[in-house]
């Protein structure tokens, strides 16, 4: 601590006390000397003359306890000490200093003076505590009065508000009141001001209704119990107020829609006050919050007309007109209006379709247009509002009615009006209400053009149905019916009839599965198709069925689900097929098929097998037979030869037959395979010339199969000429899609009437000796390819053969090991035994790749 803090804390008030004490030993000590000290002095005048300034010390030395006992703060207290210290040490100096100077330098004592000094000494200090007390009294007046505009400020701007004020002071009692609590409540603010805050709520607590479960008095008694902000609404009905308190009623709690409409609506606001002259007591502020509570109340009401609205113009089972009356009714209450119709303009007529809440004018009526308020109605794009002369109305205000309309197009086209008429003079319609009878105007026009459509769809169902009633029903190939949502029979034609056997009164209401096999029942495949087309809208089946005297037949069954304009479902339609004999077609022709495959294995791995064998013997034979049986044993090689083009050509046949469309194809390139077979024909046959220009390398859709095709048509070309030298020219045309190779010859040419016979199985060619099998072959290879074949004469004579085939997107991908495409006369199997002794590795020279020499016709 400093040594300023300790000589601060030393002047305490004790200090005044002490000093009271000292100053008492001045009258004492004087007293003693008048009492005991000659020339002696009476008692009684001492005690007189220094009773005053006994009665000074003693006061002084009170004064000191007196400030130690005032809850001031210590800084306030020792500036009195140091006051009072440093105007006794003042006086006590000045009076030092006179008494030294006559004592001293005088060496006399002049009581006068020394009074009369003491007299000037005290005139000074009471000046100058006149001139304080002066300043302080000035000082606390304008302190006052500034506190007072500042209060009448405050005042005027709080009662200028409108919101209702309370300061509640720290012990309860209401301090200030502004004007709206004596305008809102009723209340004199004079005689609230002084009252304990909650005898007041006593008193007032059950005229207010909280919404709700709230309790008015309860909420304001916890928030000033627990000391914090508070926030509730409340109700005051009307009649209830300060000055009526006996009419109030409280209900427990209602909500907004159940109040009266003239009620009053407060929003109750309250905090306490934490610091300033009201710290310790609460603020409460009433805020009228009836305007926002009528509006919530009046959009309440208009969205709960809006939502009967859309229920009355969603209701699906409802007819138009009762749907224009309900649309009415509720727009005379979200209006407040008393009259209103919906009416239609024919020309100058104007028929009343519909009119609510009486009036002079029935339903049905019709009146001139231009007598009518509408007239100016249909003369408007949009919603009216005006003031005109009753003519629809008979009611309490004169002859005036206020009128709200508005035009009902369908298709772009003027269909009517709606309007609604309140009496009297103009009610001030709103925008809004403009808007909500636009709205009705255009769902009645949207309504009635829907309706159209409706009857006009309605019509073409009709006819669509009577069509596809006489089509059905004119069907017996088929048996076509329709079912409902839950599989049952709904209709049934002729076609149904013949094929299952039932009359259509015997099956109606009948369920899907009646046509099928008990197996079938018992799978729950009816079920099954019926969940399928309704999550899918089709399925496809086939299967047995079962016809009413229980024979089967095999069906090829195609339903699809219907649903309506929602998408709901509301049934099926059903086509069944019978499809048995084709199925027993299908059967056979598997079967020829298998046939085929035994016959193609017969003919590969035994009798080709047998003909290897005769070759390699005869190989064997070559050097050992005499010249006389040269000349046989030469016609047994090429007959051998021979049977064994024979047996390939057999063997491409029946591959043919048998695949037929299940043949994979893919992209094979044309000219090596044309070059190599080309090339085997100029080598294979004497008296040739073939003209021959390689086409470009474009692949072609077929298989290994390919090289079969040119060699029948190009031996077909050379055996069946009767030139001294067989020209043949191939050439080639290459088209986006495809590819035609054209292979002409100098023959004889072939009659018109059987060029297209001479492709057909069986048929040989200019009665030739040949199998007849080859242009056949060639035709059902292109079918196959999706190709064509086509014979035309050429020019000057013979006849022109044109394979005509599909390009392939892609590179060719098939070639032969040589450089010729696949498809080729191949050689014997690998699996071959020509000595018939079941092993094939001592297979000996197959032949039957040779190219034949003799005039047979190829295969």
């Amino acid at each position: 601590m400093t040594v300023r803090g300790r000589v601060s804390r030393l002047f305490g008030p004790w200090v005044v006390s002490a000093l009271g004490v000292a100053l008492l030993g001045v009258p004492l000590y004087d007293m003693y000397e008048d009492a005991y000290v000659p020339p002696q002095k009476s008692l009684h005048s001492t005690v007189v003359e220094n009773s005053v300034l006994i009665l000074l010390a003693l006061c002084i030395a009170a004064a000191g306890v007196w400030l130690a006992r005032q809850p001031w703060s210590d800084d306030r207290k020792r500036s009195v000490v140091r006051w009072t210290v440093a105007g006794a040490a003042a006086v006590g100096l000045v009076f030092g200093w006179i008494l030294g100077v006559q004592y001293f330098a005088q060496h006399d004592l002049k009581p006068v003076i020394i009074a009369m000094d003491a007299v000037v000494v005290g005139s000074l200090a009471t000046f100058g505590v006149g001139v304080y007390h002066s300043r302080e009294q000035q000082r606390r007046e304008e302190l006052a009065e500034s506190e007072q505009r500042y209060r009448s400020l405050i005042e005027d701007v709080l009662d200028s508000q409108e919101v209702a004020q309370l300061i509640v002071g720290d012990d309860g009692r209401v301090v200030w009141a502004n004007a709206a609590i004596e305008e809102y409540f009723g209340l004199d603010r004079d005689a609230v001001v002084g009252r304990d805050r909650l005898d007041l709520l006593g008193e007032r607590a059950d005229l207010f209704t909280v919404p709700g479960d709230g309790d008015f008095g309860r909420l304001l008694r916890d928030a000033y119990d627990e000391d914090e902000v508070c926030e509730f609404e409340f109700r005051m009905d009307p009649g209830v107020r300060g000055d009526a308190a006996g009419d109030a009623v409280a209900d427990g709690g209602v909500d907004l829609a159940d109040a009266p409409s003239d009620a009053k609506w407060f929003e109750h606001w309250s905090k306490p006050i934490e610091t300033g002259l009201y710290a310790g007591g609460r603020v409460e502020r009433y805020v009228d919050i009836t305007d926002q509570k009528r509006r919530e109340r009046e959009l309440e009401r208009r969205e709960s007309m809006l939502r009967e609205l859309y229920d009355v113009i969603s209701a699906k089972d409802r007819e138009f007109d009762w749907k224009v009356r309900e649309l009415l009714e509720i727009g005379e209450r979200l209006l407040d209006t008393e009259v209103s119709a919906f009416a239609t303009v024919d020309g100058d007529d104007f028929r009343f379709e519909v009119v609510r809440a009486g009036g002079d004018v029935d339903e049905d009526a019709v009146l001139p247009l231009a007598e009518t308020h509408c007239a100016e109605t249909v003369a408007s794009d949009g919603a009216m509002r005006f003031d005109a002369p009753a003519k629809l109305s008979e009611h309490d205000g004169g002859d005036i009615e206020s009128y709200l309309g508005a035009p009902v197009t369908v298709s772009g086209e003027l269909y009517g009006t709606v309007c609604f008429i309140a009496p009297g003079e103009r009610r001030d319609f709103e925008n809004w209400e403009l808007t909500m009878v636009d709205l009705m105007a255009s769902w009645l026009g949207y309504e009635l053009e829907r309706r159209q459509r409706e009857q006009q769809r309605e019509a073409e169902l009709r006819e669509q149905r009577s069509v596809y009633t006489s089509v059905v029903e004119a069907v017996t190939e088929y048996a076509i019916f329709t079912l409902d949502e839950d599989g049952r029979v709904t209709s049934w034609n002729e076609g149904a009839r013949r094929l299952k056997g039932y009359d259509e009164e015997e099956v109606l209401g009948e369920h899907l599965s009646t046509f099928y096999p008990p197996e079938y029942r018992e799978q729950g495949r009816a079920e099954t198709l019926l969940g399928t087309a309704a999550e899918n809208g089709h399925a496809e089946d086939e299967g047995w069925r079962v016809r009413k005297d229980g024979s089967r037949f095999w069906a090829n069954v195609d339903l699809t689900a219907r649903y309506d304009d929602d998408g709901d479902l509301v049934g099926y339609t059903k086509i069944t097929r019978d499809m048995t004999e084709r199925r027993e077609r299908e059967q056979a022709l598997t079967e020829q098929r298998e046939q085929l495959e035994f016959m193609n294995r017969i003919l590969r791995h035994n009798l080709l097998n047998g003909l290897n064998v005769v070759n390699a013997r005869a190989d064997i034979l070559g050097g050992h037979v005499d010249d006389d049986y040269e000349e046989h044993l030469d016609t047994v090689t090429q007959r051998v030869d021979d049977m064994a083009d024979l047996i390939e050509t057999m063997r491409s046949f029946v591959e043919t037959v048998v695949e037929g469309d299940e043949r994979e194809l893919e992209a094979v390139g044309l000219r090596d395979v044309l070059a190599s077979e080309v090339e085997k024909t100029r080598t294979g046959y004497d008296d040739v010339d073939v003209s021959f220009d390689e086409p470009p390398d474009v692949a072609v859709l077929a298989d290994d199969l390919l090289g079969e095709v040119f060699e029948n048509v190009l031996t077909n070309a050379v055996v069946h000429n009767d030139a001294d030298v067989a020209e043949i020219d191939v050439s080639v045309d290459v088209d986006p899609e495809t590819v035609r190779v054209h292979v002409g010859d100098n023959g004889p040419g072939i009659p018109d009437d059987e060029k297209r016979e001479v492709v057909e199985k069986g048929v040989k060619g200019l009665q030739s000796p040949g199998s007849g099998f080859g242009l056949y072959l060639v035709k059902e290879l292109l079918e196959a390819y999706g190709g064509d074949v086509d014979i035309a004469d050429n020019d000057p004579r013979g006849t022109v053969v044109t394979v005509t085939l599909r390009r392939a997107d892609e590179e060719p991908t098939r070639e032969s090991e040589d450089g010729s495409a696949a498809g080729g006369s191949p050689d014997a199997d690998a699996d071959a035994d020509p000595d018939g002794d079941g092993d094939p590795d001592a297979a000996g020279e197959s032949t039957a790749g040779s190219a034949p020499e003799s005039g047979a016709e190829s295969a």
